[in-house]
């Protein structure tokens, strides 16, 4: 019976990371525009505003929030291991909206963003405060790649923001050093013992998706 409940979940997760609310805002102007990419930070390339995109990345983490909070405490009559459960829920709502299954149906494109924003979600929903931890080494990355690399960031918020979009080295760099304070606010969670690793493979996928755009990006075609 256990193996039939994670199943459902596997599914579960699935169908609602693959939901495209930035698909559903910029239609296929997200896949002809900015990087192609249909997450919150192309959904502000191509709108050029802060309304839609925040929209975009709220919907994109409440929908990995949604199925990894339902499954951490199953009632006990369901009769699966709740950090399986996750773990499971964590990389199928990733994979789902990485490789959306709608948007394989109306556009006929096995793709959707990089799972950057749903990975938020998933650690709102296990430890909301190693989001404000994560947010902080990212953005203490960027600010120090864009020095290094003599770039300016005057402007005001708009032109930090746009820097956190287009700044995809620091970005990544960021993304790594995360896993430091990671292990330590939730080491149960991220590097717990084998064979159970609810985080990491969901966290794994979502850099793999970034590693690709690194390496555009470092050959001078990303936008």
């Amino acid at each position: 019976m256990e193996n039939v409940w994670l199943v459902v979940i596997a599914l579960m997760a699935y169908l609602f990371g693959s939901f495209s609310p930035s698909y559903c805002i910029v239609r296929k102007r997200g896949l002809q525009e900015g990087s192609g990419n249909l997450g919150a930070m192309n959904t502000y390339r191509v709108t050029g505003s802060l309304l839609p995109t925040a929209l975009v990345f709220l919907l994109d983490a409440g929908k990995a929030i949604i199925p990894v909070w339902l499954v951490r405490s199953p009632m006990s009559f369901l009769g699966y291991d709740a950090g399986l459960a996750v773990m499971i829920a964590a990389l199928f709502v990733i994979l789902g909206h990485n490789r959306s299954v709608f948007l394989k149906i109306f556009q006929g494109r096995f793709y959707g963003g990089r799972g950057l924003s749903s990975l938020v979600g998933i650690l709102i929903a296990l430890n909301w405060v190693s989001v404000f931890v994560c947010f902080a080494v990212v953005l203490a990355s960027i600010f120090l790649t864009e020095w290094l690399i003599k770039k300016r960031l005057e402007g005001g918020f708009k032109k930090l923001f746009k820097a956190l979009g287009s700044q995809v080295l620091g970005r990544f760099i960021g993304l790594v050093l995360c896993l430091v304070p990671m292990y330590f606010l939730m080491p149960r969670e991220l590097f717990p013992a084998f064979p159970l690793l609810p985080i990491l493979p969901a966290a794994l996928l979502a850099y793999q998706a970034h590693i690709m755009r690194l390496k555009k990006y470092l050959r001078g075609f990303a936008p």
